[in-house]
């Protein structure tokens, strides 16, 4: 039985969305590195963007769960909004105020290398914000498809049962029919051919 366009579109959709997460908990761990190649240990706004890594980590493997489980879609929604509005938060703070976020942190290199690397780090946040959003919308139409394509494939087992139901029923009547007519020719031949062996019984006597 083809799946509806609706299922290829489902499939398509949770295929993509595996490499996506895949992807994103790559750049968290990446963020996560660079975080602690900066300071040692980590200032309070270092904690925060170690918090906003790991929720990333956690939403990703949601994620690659989801595709595979309806029923994480639900936990990867959640941790999926909050990992959204901390990277989106991380890469703007880190750009517009990167200056103030320099100076809040406690790290022992000089400023230069840090600015980079404080740089680097927002770029990751920021795209990996905007791959999260990718993911959102991809997840949420992955879903509704394969609930769609689900009930969809189901009524169309269903039908396909019915008639399988009616064809063997059929089968079994048209064998029934036949045996019935083959019970009938087979009586009347025997009466035809039994009155006539009787009759030329009856005439040699």
């Amino acid at each position: 039985m083809a799946r509806s366009f609706k299922g290829c579109l489902a499939s398509a959709s949770t295929g993509l969305l595996s490499i996506l997460n895949t992807i994103v908990i790559l750049a968290a761990i990446a963020t996560i590195v660079l975080e602690v190649f900066l300071e040692r240990p980590p200032s309070k706004i270092g904690w925060l963007f170690l918090a906003v890594s790991i929720v990333t980590i956690i939403a990703g493997l949601f994620g690659i769960r989801a595709t595979k489980s309806v029923g994480c879609f639900s936990w990867h929604l959640i941790a999926l909004l909050f990992s959204l509005g901390g990277l989106i938060a991380a890469g703007l703070v880190i750009f517009i105020k990167v200056d103030s976020v320099q100076r809040n942190m406690d790290s022992t290199r000089n400023q230069s290398d840090t600015k980079k690397l404080l740089k680097l780090m927002g770029a990751i946040f920021f795209i990996s914000g905007c791959v999260q959003a990718v993911i959102l919308v991809l997840a949420i139409i992955a879903s509704c498809c394969e609930f769609v394509d689900y009930y969809e494939d189901l009524e169309m087992a269903n039908r396909g049962e019915n008639l399988h139901h009616v064809q063997e029923e059929s089968e079994k009547r048209a064998a029934k029919k036949a045996d019935t007519n083959a019970a009938k020719l087979a009586e009347k031949m025997r009466e035809k051919y039994g009155q006539h062996a009787h009759g030329e019984f009856a005439t040699g006597k």
